[in-house]
């Protein structure tokens, strides 16, 4: 049981991360699309990861019932994740205004659709069994595996294409926030791709599990660089985040009431003070940019 116990918290660890950084994105600019698609995005992870870690309580608690239900719900939200992603791609790269990929992505969500509610029917879910160390291991229907074949597989792998192409067409800040997004999406579909072995009986744990949380924080540090072009505050905000991942890791961890209530109490006071951190940077950066702009048109005159 142990090994679940870390199982578990990678699950509430990555929601926690992943609906982090959709907040921050989605307050830099909710009108942006590249934003907005970010957030759908990682909610969708953060659906997935939560039902993860209930279905992990529910191996914990040795309660089946429980831990089906969570099975089939975190199923539910992982099929929305790959075209999802693609969707973002598509925005990153300016293609999503091409009706042929606009065309694409809305037929692969259609599908996505219907494969997440056949994940409470046996077409999507058939049922739990015992895998390694998890007495509740799903097991797969004929759509779930179609969804790991064409959706996780195929249109992550042709996301990833895009992203490669279009690295060795352009150059500068875009390059790097190409390349950087381009890491972040092999290392965390990398890591989720883990989960899969049990479900078709290759006894290989979801150790990669815990990658998934550098997931949303490579790709929303790379939405910052692309949308600020300013790397010092990049920095500044990745430490503030780092900060709020070690005191939720800590609220998680610890065990007596008075240091977890301890803990939220750093962690809510640590997420407003860097916000407002956060905002004061911004403040900074536009009125330096304005000044830069105004001696800019009196050197011309």
């Amino acid at each position: 049981m142990p090994l679940i116990k870390i199982f578990a918290f990678s699950g509430i660890l990555n929601a926690f991360v992943a609906g982090l950084f959709a907040f921050i994105i989605i307050l830099k600019n909710p009108k942006e699309h590249l934003n907005q698609s970010f957030c759908i995005m990682s909610l969708s992870i953060v659906g997935w990861s939560f039902s993860y870690w209930m279905w992990m309580e529910g191996m914990l608690e040795l309660n089946p019932s429980k831990s089906f239900f969570w099975a089939q719900m975190l199923s539910a939200f992982s099929v929305f994740i790959p075209v999802l992603y693609f969707i973002f791609i598509l925005n990153l790269l300016a293609l999503w205004q091409s009706k042929k990929y606009t065309i694409t992505a809305y037929i692969f969500l259609i599908i996505t659709t219907l494969i997440s509610i056949s994940c409470f029917t046996e077409l999507g879910v058939k049922g739990i069994k015992q895998a390694a160390i998890f007495p509740y291991w799903p097991v797969p229907g004929i759509l779930y595996t179609l969804y790991v074949i064409f959706l996780y597989c195929g249109l992550i792998l042709y996301g990833i294409y895009l992203l490669i192409k279009n690295v060795n067409l352009v150059s500068g800040s875009f390059k790097e926030t190409l390349q950087l997004i381009l890491t972040g999406s092999i290392i965390g579909f990398g890591g989720g791709l883990t989960n899969f072995f049990l479900w078709y009986d290759f006894p290989v744990l979801p150790v990669g599990n815990f990658f998934v949380s550098l997931y949303p924080i490579i790709l929303g540090i790379a939405i910052l660089k692309y949308q600020l072009f300013n790397i010092r505050l990049v920095i500044t905000e990745g430490f503030i985040y780092f900060i709020w991942v070690f005191i939720f890791i800590r609220l998680v961890v610890t065990e007596t009431i008075s240091d977890r209530l301890a803990n939220l109490f750093l962690l809510i006071s640590s997420i407003i003070i860097g916000l407002l951190l956060i905002k004061y940077s911004y403040k900074e950066l536009e009125q330096r940019e304005k000044l830069e702009t105004l001696n800019r048109v009196k050197s011309e005159f």
